[in-house]
């Protein structure tokens, strides 16, 4: 079944299904996704591309081109991420489930769903105009937007030849799952392999390699609404220089991922609908009770600071001999103590030295008294 030029699949037809498959495809979707993280310094995720072809049916059909671009699944989808428990409180397991929106373009051309039947996209239009109505202040209906918006992506299968931060994934089958942004980035490599006639597909090829971290991202470039944000993605992104066989790629790798069956699919209404209830509805119904068209409220005023009473004096009532009931009578205020003149205190004057003779007939005295000759 494989060749150099081409990986075929045992795809089938796009299965419409019933909830209970959606939940085996479910399993099988989180189970084979390349989950991707931010590499360390000299280190690169190394990745053999796989071309796979698509069932029959979807070739034959004349809107086959805008619907998958090899080797990509182009979709536009519901998600919604959940943190499951582990045995770590700490660290739970995010795991994101995601179902087909009817608007992408295979969904359109093979069955009778319109973007009618999506319940994400009507609740998504009723937050919105709540949105706008409210000159775009609502941040409740903001929130709900952001929630139920869907989201493109393109799917690629892929052969993981290295995963430089998990080794468990080295030596697998897995699919690719990447935002406009790094698929057109990943694109635009593609197209210059092919202008240089570089093999780029499948066992006898060169490898896809690329590092992921930080990148800055534009929006609106070159308006007057420009504005810049931080995003993982491509760091560097490259083919290898030369090709070279991989035995162990083998069919039942390939054949073991159903990637047709697994990821390129069509909900049913009733799918459509199970999975809105699920994920979205109690979140909505909680607050089906709350108006959504009214404007946020404006900002409370802080209130202006209290005057000082001030107490105002009050005549004696008996000095002018009024009869005033006792209950009537205001405290009065005690008047504020005069505080006494400080007086200046004049330095004390030392007394003057006593002269000799002064001191002389003072022991004369003494003496006399107790009948003792005086001095001379």
């Amino acid at each position: 079944m494989m060749t150099n030029a081409n990986v075929g699949l045992p795809t089938s037809s796009i299965m419409t299904g019933l909830l209970t498959q959606r939940k085996a495809r479910e399993f099988s979707k989180n189970s084979s996704q390349l989950f991707l993280k931010p590499t360390e310094e000299g280190k690169f995720y190394r990745l053999r591309l796989l071309n796979t072809q698509p069932h029959r049916n979807f070739v034959d059909s004349s809107n086959f081109a805008h619907y998958r671009d090899f080797p990509f699944i182009i979709q536009y989808v519901h998600q919604i991420w959940q943190d499951l428990p582990t045995d770590d409180p700490e660290k739970p397991r995010r795991v994101c489930k995601t179902i087909v929106c009817p608007q992408t373009d295979y969904v359109k051309a093979n069955s009778t769903l319109s973007k009618a039947h999506c319940p994400m996209c009507a609740a998504y239009g009723s937050a919105w105009k709540a949105y706008s109505d409210s000159h775009y202040k609502n941040q409740e209906a903001k929130a709900k937007m952001k929630n139920l918006h869907n989201t493109f992506v393109a799917r690629c299968l892929v052969y993981v030849v290295q995963d430089p931060n998990h080794d468990a994934n080295s030596g697998s089958v897995k699919v690719l799952s990447l935002d406009e942004h790094e698929y057109k980035a990943l694109l635009t490599q593609i197209q210059a392999s092919q202008a240089n006639n570089t093999p780029i597909w499948n066992n006898d090829a060169c490898d896809l390699f690329f590092t992921w971290g930080k990148v800055d991202v534009a929006k609106n470039e070159g308006k007057a609404n420009e504005y810049h944000f931080k995003k993982n993605g491509f760091t560097r992104v490259g083919f290898t220089t030369s090709p070279k066989h991989l035995d162990s790629l083998t069919d039942e790798l390939v054949d073991d991922v159903q990637f047709d069956a697994n990821w390129y699919t069509v909900p049913t209404k009733e799918e459509l609908e199970q999975f809105y209830v699920e994920n979205f509805s109690s979140q909505a119904a909680m607050n089906d009770d709350i108006p959504m068209d009214i404007p946020m409220a404006a900002p409370v005023a802080k209130p202006a600071p209290a005057k000082k009473v001030v107490v105002e004096d009050v005549p004696d009532p008996i000095a002018q001999d009024v009869d005033v009931d006792a209950d009537d009578i205001p405290v009065a205020t005690p008047a504020p103590k005069a505080e006494k003149p400080k007086v200046e205190e004049k330095p004390k004057s030392k007394a003057a030295p006593e002269s000799v003779d002064d001191i002389n007939l003072t022991i004369d005295k003494i003496m006399a008294e107790y009948g003792v000759n005086g001095s001379k």
